[in-house]
């Protein structure tokens, strides 16, 4: 139904579309019949989402929170859905937590009902993983002879990361350990790599 009507030519409108209430008299022994058409036209109310932010660019790990208001307000409730849960999740109050690198959508939306349109907006996303840097404190070069040791302190930033791994291009002219320790063992000339492999977060 678009429209119901009384006796009395009160009219409620009860669903969208395009209806025509007959106006009618059925007439008597003395007058004729008449009757007309009254084109009704039924639309539901726009509504709109209000939101903030509108894109987020976070870090792994990373809390946020996305501030949604449906408007008019008694019209319904909003809802929350990531485009990729594997990167960013949302709950149904709208908090954001980042928790793998990649781009996401969250789509904001309320899905309408028998008086109200539906409206959705949506939010992007781009989840990184957190810098890091290895600081060495030690030299960058070193001239050593064959039977010589030394060590390489180096850290790496944010500490708790995880752990630097150190290999040697040429085990034949110098070897390292896992703690940076390093002999000459033969003559020429080598590099010591120091690295970090990361994961899902650094």
């Amino acid at each position: 139904f678009v429209v119901i009507v009384d006796s009395d030519g009160n009219v409620v409108a009860v669903g969208e579309g395009r209806a025509g209430i007959i106006v009618s008299f059925a007439g008597t022994n003395r007058y004729k019949a008449s009757s007309d058409t009254v084109t009704v036209s039924v639309s539901r109310y726009d509504t709109e989402i209000s939101f903030y932010p509108e894109d987020l660019d976070l870090n792994v790990g990373d809390a946020e929170i996305i501030v949604a208001e449906l408007d008019p307000f008694e019209a319904g409730n909003i809802t929350f859905v990531s485009s990729d849960e594997s990167v960013v999740t949302v709950s149904g109050k709208g908090k954001v937590k980042a928790v793998g690198d990649g781009d996401a959508v969250i789509t904001v939306s309320f899905s309408g009902n028998q008086k109200y349109k539906k409206r959705e907006e949506k939010v992007t996303v781009k989840v990184s993983l957190i810098e890091t840097s290895i600081n060495l404190n030690s030299e960058d070069s070193l001239d050593l002879n064959v039977g010589d040791a030394d060590i390489i302190v180096a850290e790496l930033d944010p500490e708790d990361a995880g752990f630097i791994t150190f290999t040697s291009s040429n085990n034949s002219v110098v070897t390292v350990d896992s703690q940076g320790n390093i002999k000459a063992v033969g003559e020429g000339e080598a590099d010591i790599i120091l690295s970090f492999a990361g994961d899902y977060k650094y």
